[in-house]
C-alpha cells in the first residue's frame, strides 16, 4: 500500500469514526430525564430520516425578564414511543 492510499484510508476511517459519535450523540445519548408539567400545545408525528413526535407543551406562569410580570414558556420535546405520544 502507498502512502497516499494510506493517508486516504485513514482520513476515511477517521471521518465515519466521528460521524458515527456525532450522530450517536444526537440520537442516543440521554443528556437529561425528568418531568415537565403545563398544557399540551400539540404534537405531530415528523422526520426526515428518524421520524418521532414532537410536541410543544405550554408552562404558564414562568418568571420574565421584566420584574411584575408573567410569561408562558414553551418547551418542545420529542418522543420515539407511539403509545407514549398518542396518551
Amino acid at each position: 500500500m502507498t502512502t497516499g492510499k494510506k493517508i486516504i484510508a485513514i482520513g476515511s476511517l477517521i471521518i465515519i469514526l466521528v460521524l458515527g459519535v456525532v450522530i450517536y450523540y444526537r440520537y442516543y445519548f440521554v443528556f437529561g430525564e425528568g418531568v415537565k408539567a403545563g398544557d399540551l400545545n400539540y404534537i405531530v408525528k415528523k422526520g426526515y430520516l428518524f421520524k418521532t413526535y414532537e410536541g410543544k407543551l405550554i408552562q404558564s406562569g414562568i418568571r420574565s425578564k421584566q420584574t411584575g410580570t408573567v410569561q408562558s414558556n414553551e418547551f418542545e420535546f420529542s418522543v420515539s414511543d407511539e403509545a407514549v405520544a398518542k396518551k
